[in-house]
């Protein structure tokens, strides 16, 4: 199933996004030492840097504010869960780069943390979805991909339990971030 198309379908992007150069997703891929996920890319490519609904921001390669970074924000968040680890707080699953660890993609208005869980590594086109409540140890597991969890999350056909309950409105928009190239 495309789950993108499916999104694109109850989500218009904007009439123009960055273009993101393949070899800004291959130094990020480089560096991590994973192959991202092909509907993120296609996202990434057709979205650019914005929020779905006031609400939800998938980190992206081209942005050009840090905290929309997928690779400086990013690392941040892995940063902190390794620090909240340390001291004692229990993980659901690995921290990248250890295998099948978490792999940050987005975060929300309310200091939500998206994931990948990089599990199976060689096959990121199956990777499910972990998102974690800001401030506090509540997590929500998604089979993915990333763009059936955004449209399942748009469209009702799922509920995060610590997402507020206007989320998602009546008729959901992606708006561009400023800067947010």
């Amino acid at each position: 199933m495309d789950w993108f198309k499916r999104l694109l379908s109850i989500l218009s992007p904007p009439a123009s996004a960055p273009k993101v150069a393949d070899a800004e997703i291959a130094a990020i891929e480089r560096s991590l030492g994973l192959r991202l996920p092909d509907d993120y890319k296609a996202f990434a490519a057709a979205y650019g840097t914005g929020t779905l609904d006031d609400f939800i921001t998938v980190l992206t390669p081209t942005a050009r504010i840090s905290h929309f970074r997928l690779d400086d924000y990013g690392e941040e968040m892995l940063k902190v869960l390794r620090e909240l680890r340390a001291g004692g707080e229990e993980m659901p699953r690995p921290i990248h780069p250890e295998p099948g660890g978490l792999l940050p993609w987005g975060v929300t208005s309310n200091g939500d943390w998206g994931y990948w869980v990089t599990d199976p590594a060689a096959q990121p086109d199956l990777w499910p979805v972990a998102v974690n409540v800001g401030r506090g140890p509540e997590w929500y597991e998604h089979p993915g991909p990333l763009t059936r969890f955004l449209r399942e999350a748009l469209d009702r056909t799922i509920t995060i339990p610590f997402f507020p309950d206007d989320f998602p409105s009546d008729d959901p928009a992606f708006r561009r971030l400023p800067d947010g190239t």
